[in-house]
């Protein structure tokens, strides 16, 4: 028996020595500001062959065969610059230069496989950095995009502000937050300027028709806000305050914690709009009751966001999130005439949370996984109410509230395997809206679809890229079509580049379109349970 465990422990003990010789360690460190370098790719090369690959870990190690066994290494990532080195020339240490700038500005997420650059993505895309936006003075998504090509911003005093793109209605264009949908449409629209843009790391905004990898009202476009997600210092603090003489004051802090694997960001902000009007904003005279209607009405925002994120393994990764938004409109109404002692006054109030995590690991060197889960909670709040204008005494008239509840999942696994010409990815994605309130019918209703999609890209050779895709939808409700697309992407030069897309997408109603009811002395909207789902042939080209 005594012999069996002597010649166990031999084994074991001969096993790690000959696995430590066997295995160095390396450790990449950023030239520029001596940060390790995390998630990077090593490839190690034995006469033109990969005879071994790894990935530098949180503290920027990765393991290496021993030096006879590989002729030279090389290192790619996203942030740095691919470099080769010989392995005469492979220490312990190894300092690598980081992209610049502009090249990383340039990194897209929205609509990839897996991240790139813009320039060689089939779809066209615009990414508009946080430097971007700190020089636009921008404090939400509306006034991020509102000086971009392609896209419109229109105004409502009540319904706050909504976007088209490529002429394509606020209903065809989707507006994701790190790739989750926001909900709470009014009118069809998203108001983006609730969106706020204190702990964003990008804005991209993607154009054509996506409706494969992303769904239904996604035929004109999509706008994913990508918040930041991690920092190199140990912690970061910054207070940002933005103010206008036309009555606009926006405050924000932030607040980032980097410890070990953990990272901790908190963004609490206010944005106040006092109002505006023309005749406010002149020399003419006005008897005071007659000025209490602005043509932009008042505005008050409070926000929040936690995030917790966690390396587990160098290829695994975990991130929770918790956003709290409220916001409320005063929209005063003139008196009936000059001898009126009473005014109406008319409070919006909007309220989301959204509650979600996200996992991002790497099975293994060719196969990645991305899944998001989130509870969504949109509350909408109307109130009027009579004010005597003397003595300020409020009389309410009618409150009315209106809950949506969203629960969406979301889960892909790419392929992408060093030096292959195809890259596939499959995946699903769950939807379920529940809506509640005395102008939905029953007071309750319930709606839900699950997408399973699967898209590759082929590069034949350099120059050309092809991507084919196809969705396919089931809903609880409607019928909904197969979504094909395929893209193109020709670049034989450093001068020419051209995309085409041709693909089949459509817009669904959603849960208010098929249920809502509105009745009451000024309105009478009810609505169409018969509604089905639009689709359309998409066709796009450009040089």
């Amino acid at each position: 028996m005594s012999r069996i465990f002597f010649v166990f422990c031999f084994i074991i003990i001969s096993k790690s020595i000959f696995s430590q010789s066997q295995y160095d360690n390396i450790r990449l460190i950023n030239r520029v500001n001596k940060y390790p370098i995390s998630n990077a790719y090593a490839f190690f090369f034995k006469n033109g062959k990969v005879v071994f690959r790894d990935e530098s870990d949180y503290d920027g190690y990765l393991k290496s065969p021993s030096q006879a066994s590989y002729d030279s290494v090389l290192i790619s990532g996203v942030e740095i610059k691919p470099i080769k080195f010989n392995n005469n020339e492979v220490s312990g240490i190894l300092f690598i230069e980081s992209k610049s700038e502009l090249e990383l500005k340039q990194i897209l997420v929205t609509g990839q496989i897996l991240p790139g650059s813009k320039f060689n993505s089939p779809f066209s895309a615009k990414v508009i950095s946080s430097e971007d936006i700190k020089q636009k003075g921008a404090s939400n998504l509306a006034e991020a995009l509102r000086s971009e090509n392609s896209i419109r911003i229109v105004q409502d005093p009540v319904l706050g502000a909504k976007l088209t793109m490529l002429g394509m209605q606020p209903q065809d264009i989707k507006i994701l937050i790190d790739g989750v949908p926001v909900i709470g449409k009014q009118n069809g629209s998203i108001d983006i300027s609730q969106l706020n843009l204190a702990n964003v790391e990008k804005i991209e905004a993607v154009e054509g028709a996506l409706s494969v990898i992303y769904g239904p009202n996604a035929t004109g476009g999509v706008i994913n806000i990508v918040t930041k997600r991690k920092q190199q210092e140990k912690w970061s603090l910054g207070l940002n305050s933005h103010n206008e003489s036309v009555g606009q004051f926006n405050q924000n802090v932030n607040l980032g914690l980097n410890i070990k694997k953990h990272m901790i960001n908190l963004s609490l902000g206010r944005t106040v709009f006092l109002g505006w009007d023309p005749n406010q904003d002149s020399f003419k005279f006005l008897p005071k009751t007659q000025t209490r209607d602005y043509l932009w009405n008042q505005k008050e925002q409070y926000f929040g966001n936690l995030s917790y994120a966690i390396q587990l393994k160098k290829s695994h990764s975990i991130r929770v999130k918790l956003d709290a938004f409220t916001e409320r409109i005063l929209n005063r109404l003139n008196p009936i005439s000059v001898y009126s002692n009473y005014g109406v006054d008319d409070w919006y109030h909007t309220k989301r949370y959204n509650m979600g995590v996200s996992y991002n690991g790497r099975i293994n060197h060719d196969i990645n996984i991305e899944s998001n889960a989130s509870y969504m909670l949109y509350h909408r709040i109307f109130e009027q109410n009579y004010k005597q204008l003397d003595n300020g005494n409020l009389f309410s008239l009618q409150t009315t509230n209106d809950y949506i509840n969203t629960l969406f999942n979301r889960t892909w696994i790419s392929y992408s395997k060093e030096k292959s010409k195809v890259k596939l990815l499959a995946g699903y994605e769950f939807n379920m809206d529940r809506a509640q309130g005395v102008r939905i019918l029953d007071t309750v209703k319930t709606l839900y679809d699950l997408g399973i999609l699967t898209s590759l890209t082929y590069s034949p050779f350099t120059s050309l890229l092809l991507q084919p895709g196809i969705r396919f939808t089931f809903n609880s409700k409607y019928f909904t079509p197969i979504a094909p697309s395929f893209n193109i992407k020709f670049n034989p030069s450093k001068s020419f580049n051209m995309r085409f897309l041709i693909s089949r997408a459509f817009v669904s109603p959603d849960i208010k379109e098929l249920y809502f009811e509105f009745k009451d002395f000024n309105h009478n909207i009810i609505g169409n349970e018969n509604l089905a789902v639009e689709s359309s042939t998409n066709l796009q080209l450009g040089f």
